[in-house]
């Protein structure tokens, strides 16, 4: 039988560093939470089976680790998001096997049975609570620490720091308390917060909602008092708090999690970003080469030694690239024959071929590995863009979401329909009296909690969840849905998480001839739209 003290720190990767169970029940318990924090249902058999299998191991932590990392590639696993004992009979047979096979160099093995060795499957990140739990954690005003300090004399006259309390904490203690958790729902339901001890319900008639959406697996601090029932009555509901930037301590560079940095560009010219550039719908390339052509006249040198204007204009193209929703995915030639006419319209166009970027975010419907309902896509496939890569001078083909570099600022494009997922996945509708512009409660929300789509993961399909987490808030992102353009520029008297965030979403190019342009320098953003006649 498994010890508790063996146990206990090969959940610290998860952010529970401290497990005091010494009975088994309590010891499932906490497993159970795990992975449903982690948005899985780990069935009885499949309990059991873990038990048996890691029972009298000695690396508790590298197993258990690789367990759910292993979990989340397993073909059809996140159609449920059940784990059964054959799942997890199936993943430590493919290690043991792994760990059996014998070495490609030994003379004993026959040629072709030869392989490359397989390297260890790297533990998986942190979970997000743990991230923004530690990130809160490191704010001075719920430092524990510094209430002590003022109980025992040593007042600087700062104000006193506020106490997280936790769900086991709660039973038989009145009074208010303020907690940190994940929102979870019943399919009843009801409502709930969960942390690192468990679950308690909550009443949220009344409550008092900041700026933000509030979904299922949201981090969320909660202020209210506890009745007899054992029901938290909410007082307030809050997304996580901004760190805390000062000299001493900079902002760290963002990033998006596991994500490739993309290319650096001028800081000094503007970034032109279109959506939906449909390249089979004639009125869309129309109106794209009018654009172009425009940027054309204005990109000559202004005298023989200066060097071409051009050479500032960086132009992202987000898809999709096709009308039609499943058009792309038909067959290779379609899509190749999409980027053919791109590449033709361009090649018309000498300034802006040879001196300007292109960048390329693929979009839901575009034909990429992985299905549609993927939420981070790889790039554009080359073998869809030679014609085009061949005709650009900087062409740059960028996984969904994106990221880049403006000179010194770092920009995060993302092309999804956001706003409708968190929508739908919203436990309760945004306080509107305290801010009607719900692009600014999507926006708001995204940054506080840390994530380009902070919906149920249930409700999604990603490979690698960390591609969508940011580890601090760009200085541009651009949020490239279906829905209205809409601009918000950094308010650096806002105090909140958009202070030094320009977000925007450019519209739909395809269905409505809007696009918008960032100037990096000025640190501003301006909505353009151009309508041809039919």
């Amino acid at each position: 039988r498994l010890r508790a003290k063996e146990f206990a720190p090969a959940f610290s990767h998860f952010g529970l560093s401290h497990i005091d169970m010494a009975p088994t029940r309590a010891l499932q318990r906490k497993v159970s939470q795990l992975f449903r924090m982690r948005g899985w249902q780990l069935r009885p058999d499949a309990m059991q089976r873990l038990y048996e299998l890691l029972n009298g191991e000695d690396d508790w932590e590298s197993q258990l680790n690789v367990l759910l990392h292993e979990i989340e590639q397993l073909p059809g696993a996140k159609a449920d998001r059940c784990v059964d004992k054959p799942m997890v009979e199936r993943v430590f047979a493919a290690s043991s096997a792994a760990a059996a096979a014998p070495p490609p160099d030994d003379p004993a093995t026959p040629e072709h049975l030869l392989s490359p060795p397989t390297a260890k499957p790297a533990p998986p990140p942190a979970s997000h609570f743990a991230v923004v739990r530690a990130r809160v954690r490191r704010l001075s005003y719920f430092k524990p620490a510094r209430s002590r300090a003022i109980l025992a004399g040593a007042d600087d006259g700062a104000p006193p720091s506020v106490e997280l309390s936790r769900t086991g904490r709660l039973l038989g203690r009145k009074g208010k308390h303020i907690l940190l958790g994940v929102l979870t729902a019943a399919d009843s339901g009801a409502i709930a917060l969960a942390d690192e001890d468990g679950s308690v319900p909550l009443d949220l008639t009344g409550a008092h909602k900041t700026v933000g959406f509030f979904t299922a697996s949201a981090v969320v601090l909660v202020e209210g008092e506890m009745d007899d029932s054992g029901v938290l009555h909410v007082l307030t509901l809050a997304q996580p708090p901004p760190p805390e930037l000062s000299a001493a301590t900079p902002a760290p560079a963002p990033s998006l999690g596991g994500g490739a940095a993309g290319p650096t560009l001028s800081d000094g010219g503007m970034t032109i970003v279109f959506s939906d550039v449909w390249l089979d719908d004639t009125k869309t390339l129309r109106r794209l080469e009018a654009v172009l052509r425009g940027y054309e006249a204005a990109g000559g040198a202004p005298d023989e030694a200066s060097p071409p204007v051009a050479e500032l204009f960086s132009f992202v193209f987000c898809g999709s690239f096709c009308s039609a929703p499943h058009a792309a995915q038909e067959g290779r030639s379609t899509t190749q024959l999409l980027f053919r006419r791109l590449a033709e319209l361009l090649g018309r166009l000498p300034l802006l071929r040879h001196h300007s970027h292109f960048l390329f975010v693929p979009g839901p419907a575009d034909a990429s590995l992985g299905p549609q309902s993927l939420l981070h896509r790889p790039p554009l496939a080359n073998a869809f863009t030679a014609e085009l890569r061949g005709t650009l001078e900087h062409c740059h083909l960028l996984p969904n979401p994106a990221r880049f570099q403006l000179g010194g600022q770092t920009a995060i494009v993302y092309r999804e329909d956001v706003l409708t997922r968190t929508k739908l996945a919203a436990l309760a509708p945004p306080n509107i009296a305290e801010c009607d512009d719900v692009n600014r409660h999507l926006v708001e929300t995204m940054l506080l909690q840390g994530h380009l789509c902070p919906v149920p993961l249930a409700q999604t399909a990603s490979y690698a969840p960390s591609a969508l987490l940011l580890d601090a808030a760009p200085d541009l992102l651009v949020v490239a849905g279906r829905k209205a353009q809409f601009n918000l520029q950094a308010d650096a008297a806002s105090g909140g998480a958009r202070e030094g965030t320009v977000a925007f979403s450019p519209g739909s190019f395809g269905s409505s001839g809007k696009w918008m342009v960032y100037r990096a320098a000025e640190r501003v953003a301006e909505a353009s739209f151009l309508e041809l006649p039919d």
